[in-house]
């Protein structure tokens, strides 16, 4: 890191080296035997420089790749005339590292996976999911000539559960990550196999405006539009809903969202983010009130507002690093006021429908706030209680509408989980009166 750095700055006028090391292991567990377990590694390597009034970047997967540095400048000569400002701000240690999930043995993950399945056997023998288990560790490392270097380590733990219908298709999906070790629950399960066994009975909804209550894991859908809308990137480029609307009602009073990239142990947890800037735990929604953007530090000056520490190079469909960080969370997390036991919010229902899952979050217009999803996982209620999986159902509409129209809030958050990557962590959210598309 040191040697390519130094070769850097000898052609460049200022630059960041960023270099990410991930360690991942995979058990896999299908139709009720462990079937593989598997390691790999990952090495990313991201060079953003200043050269010559310009700025240019470039990515490699080896520090011996010295190429990086001409490419880097080669791509600085096709950019605008504008420059990169590199900072060395100070950092504090974030828990995002447990050395429970970074000690763990292949016997012991093999171990974990064998008890869910034991777990699932105690309820309801004829339901065996297959199971995945991830564990990661991750080593990340910037350095910058304004003199920043610093480095942390992370680990990640992730339970995947698919349960299946008599016909083979996924049936009920459950998700469980953070940084540390969590040991999924027998209430856990319970749940997974109620909503299983409701998926036994398919019917059909008809057309019309009714109670939804999305699960926490669903939620991730309707929060990429609100990422978009507090990307202070997009209220620079005047097409965020929400520009100039900072201090004004946009949702329920009832409802107070986060993004903390500082959340102990929370899978998105960090202490700086990939261009140096600490995290934070930034209010953006607090009972309903628009209270802030993300801001990366290039609008830093443009917004009079300082940067929140949510520029990451990732990518929407892989594990892949990009050459620039862009905005994104780190963990949004959902609070309601005097929120239900999530048992309760489902009993209040006397007719509505329980979305799980969905298809379609990258589609639609997202600026705008608006969706039309298909319901990949869903129930119908009656009075208060699971009567079936809904078929061939879909819920439309505007999430700077709806958010006026959340009720209720659960009180256990789920993982918000967008394609790769985990967005944070919500509670269910009941809404009144949401657009369904059904038979």
């Amino acid at each position: 890191m040191e040697n390519l750095f130094k070769k850097v700055l000898e052609k460049c006028d200022g630059a960041e080296l960023y270099k990410k090391d991930e360690y991942k292991t995979q058990l896999t567990i299908l139709n009720g035997s462990i079937q593989s377990v598997k390691g790999h590694k990952t090495l990313g390597i991201s060079l953003r420089i200043n050269k010559d009034g310009r700025s240019g970047s470039a990515v490699a997967t080896s520090l011996e790749d010295e190429s990086i540095i001409d490419r880097a400048i080669l791509s600085s000569k096709y950019q605008k005339e504008e420059t990169l400002t590199f900072k060395n701000l100070p950092v504090e240690e974030v828990k995002c590292y447990d050395k429970k999930v970074a000690d763990l043995t292949i016997d012991e993950i093999k171990n974990e996976g064998l008890r869910i399945l034991d777990l699932f056997k105690s309820v309801n023998a004829e339901v065996i999911p297959d199971v995945y288990i991830y564990r990661t560790i991750e080593y990340l490392h910037i350095v910058n000539s304004a003199g920043f270097d610093n480095q942390y380590k992370k680990t990640g733990y992730y339970i995947l559960l698919m349960t299946k219908s008599k016909q083979g298709f996924i049936a009920v999906t459950h998700r469980v990550k953070a940084a540390k070790f969590i040991e999924l629950s027998l209430d856990d399960v319970k749940l997974i196999i109620e909503k299983h066994l409701a998926t036994e009975n398919r019917v059909q909804v008809a057309t019309g405006s009714y109670p939804v209550i999305f699960s926490g894991s669903a939620m991730g859908a309707l929060m990429t539009r609100l990422l978009s809308g507090v990307n202070a990137g997009n209220v620079l480029k005047n097409i965020s809903p929400l520009e100039n609307k900072l201090g004004e009602k946009i949702a329920s009073d009832i409802i107070t969202i986060r993004d903390n990239g500082r959340l102990e142990y929370g899978f998105g947890s960090c202490p700086f983010d990939d261009e140096g800037t600490p995290t934070k735990d930034t209010y953006l929604i607090e009972k309903g009130i628009l209270k802030s953007y993300l801001v990366a530090a290039s609008a830093e000056e443009k917004l009079k507002m300082k940067a929140t520490g949510n520029s990451f190079k990732r990518t929407i469909f892989s594990n892949d690093i990009e050459d620039q960080p862009s905005i994104d969370s780190s963990n949004f997390v959902i609070e309601g006021a005097n929120p239900l036991p999530d048992a309760e919010l489902i009993k209040g229902i006397k007719k509505g429908i329980y979305v799980d899952a969905v298809m379609g979050t990258h589609t639609g217009n997202i600026p705008a706030g608006e969706y039309s999803l298909n319901v990949s996982a869903g129930y119908l209620i009656e009075d208060g209680k699971f009567v079936g999986k809904v078929m061939d159902v879909m819920v439309a509409g505007n999430i700077y509408e709806d958010m006026l129209k959340i009720k209720e809030v659960a009180t256990k958050p789920e993982v918000m989980n967008v394609v790769f990557f985990t967005m944070g962590y919500s509670p269910a959210v009941l809404f009144d009166g949401i657009s369904v598309v059904g038979s």
